[in-house]
């Protein structure tokens, strides 16, 4: 879970998926777009969505009209991937917060002060779509075997040229569910995802996601790596230390300067850089002195420091802010659109959103704006279509930028599962995809489809519901997460407990009542790649 974006990257896997008002963001807003995220750092970017309107949350809060609970546990599914707002406010719907790669400090749960270790955490992302080949008839008529065949046999390229079309838009690095981190006493320990204990709760910090089976761990006031037994995988320790991404990770000795470690914990680039992200797409983000610029994995400087503010490299392109505007840069450094804008999101489906500040529009990556900036605020792309806004209310556009879906929504969620929450009169309901209504508008809140399932309040309580509005799980918890491999983080009271999609308890931990400014924080998600 992604800690809260500030003038500063925050660096701390202890800070992910906190909220400063104490609420959990969703899921999906988890760094990158379906693919590997895009780290954004220190910028005062204006907000992805012109909405003019506030609607009145559950808890007495305010959430912009565009969309669901956005102050709720991050969503994992249906990830649009938008590059996110890096002010601190909240995006529009359905997009990923992105972490800070400046070494900003962060609290330890006993009160102490350590520089942050996850600046690079990978991100939270849904799982690649499962392509299955036609089941064959069980009987073949005689004479027709061979043009059955021959279909069959289509039928599978095509299949196969589907599976290769969707790893490509995930990385190699794509997470899976490995348990849980739970916090006791200060200090924080592993369950696995049915609950058997990992690791005792003997750590600093919370430990990183396991990349390339290893992951970075704080024991002793000293960041180490160890293996999925939580042995040491290499001796060396560090002042604070990343998880691993295309076989390096960076790592500092003293706090001041930043360099790159190889698996086997040798030096592959020294300590040089005052801040320092992951490598993504072969380039890493660095910072001298008050610029930002790439190396490569020999620690060349590719692209002079010459940045405010950039994001990884993910599809051939990152997003680079100077004198105020933001715009992308190949690989040489090249600019993609002739000028900047005051903001650019992450391409989805081939579009990115774009503003000049006060109007909303969506570029492709020829460096064209294919739908004029019309909007006054909007989504990105999500299974074809997106949510946009005009006149004060929510309709939807394809790729043409023809309206398929009348704008009649106080507001709108992106398309998941085939189906897009709206609100109507302060409720939220659910339309298909063409625009039909299939659940009436009853729900106080929403964090969209995920596994089947519809996180939704009624009433200051959170439950979940299917593609029908039937509640699958009672409205009972004060905050939830959205289902990842079956699974989901519930927050009761003092109570935080891991369920499955019937509301069967896996794992449960009371917290004492002083727990509570940050109870939301008490147990987290554990991937491994």
């Amino acid at each position: 879970m992604q800690g809260s974006p500030n003038n500063q990257r925050d660096n701390n896997p202890q800070n992910r998926g906190r909220r400063r008002d104490g609420r959990q963001p969703r899921q999906d807003q988890q760094p990158g777009y379906n693919t590997q995220e895009m780290q954004r750092v220190r910028s005062t970017q204006p907000q992805h969505t012109g909405n003019t309107q506030q609607i009145q949350r559950v808890d007495a809060g305010q959430r912009p009209a565009t969309g669901g609970n956005t102050g709720q546990i991050p969503r994992v599914g249906g990830n649009t991937g938008q590059i996110p707002r890096v002010d601190g406010q909240q995006p529009a719907r359905n997009t990923q917060q992105i972490p800070r790669v400046d070494t900003q400090q962060f609290q330890r749960p006993d009160g102490s002060q350590r520089p942050a270790a996850n600046t690079g955490q990978i991100p939270r992302q849904p799982f690649p779509m499962s392509v299955r080949p036609p089941k064959p008839p069980e009987t073949v008529p005689q004479g027709k075997y061979f043009q059955w065949l021959v279909t069959y046999i289509v039928v599978m390229f095509c299949v196969v040229a589907l599976t290769v079309a969707a790893a490509a838009l995930v990385p190699s690095g794509n997470l899976k569910l490995m348990g849980f981190i739970y916090l006791d006493n200060g200090q924080y320990g592993v369950v696995d995802a049915n609950g058997k204990q990992l690791a005792p709760a003997i750590y600093q910090a919370k430990p990183t996601d396991f990349i390339s089976g290893v992951s970075a761990v704080e024991k002793n006031s000293a960041f180490v790596y160890v293996n999925k037994s939580y042995n040491p995988v290499f001796s060396g320790s560090y002042v604070s230390a990343q998880a691993f991404s295309e076989g390096m990770a960076v790592v500092t000795t003293d706090g001041a300067l930043y360099g790159y470690i190889d698996h086997s914990g040798n030096t592959a680039i020294k300590p040089q850089f005052t801040a320092a992200d992951k490598f993504s797409g072969g380039y890493a983000a660095v910072k001298i002195g008050p610029f930002w610029g790439f190396i490569d994995k020999n620690g060349k400087i590719v692209i002079n420091p010459q940045y405010t503010a950039v994001t990884n490299f993910k599809n051939k392109y990152a997003a680079v802010q100077q004198n105020g505007k933001w715009n992308f840069i190949d690989y040489r450094g090249h600019e993609l659109f002739d000028t900047g804008y005051s903001y650019v999101g992450a391409f989805n489906q081939g579009l990115a959103v774009v503003s000049d500040g006060a109007h909303y529009g969506y570029a492709d990556m020829n460096g064209k704006l294919r739908i004029m900036m019309g909007y006054t605020a909007a989504h990105d792309f999500s299974g074809g279509l997106a949510a946009v806004q005009s006149g004060g209310k929510w309709g939807f556009i394809d790729q043409s930028g023809k309206v398929v879906i009348d704008f009649k929504y106080d507001g709108a969620d992106n398309f998941n599962e085939g189906y897009a929450f709206v609100q109507v009169g302060g409720k939220w309901g659910v339309i298909d995809r063409h625009g039909q209504i299939i659940v009436s508008p009853q729900f106080d809140s929403e964090q969209g489809y995920s596994q089947g399932l519809a996180a939704v309040s009624v009433g200051g309580k959170w439950g979940y519901v299917d593609y029908k509005g039937a509640y699958a799980v009672n409205p009972v918890y004060d905050t939830v997460s959205n289902f990842v491999s079956d699974r989901a983080i519930v927050v009761q009271s003092q109570t935080v407990s891991v369920i499955d999609q019937t509301g069967k308890v896996i794992f449960s931990k009371d917290y004492p009542p002083d727990t509570q400014a940050n109870i939301y924080d008490c147990v987290n998600f554990l991937y491994t790649d």
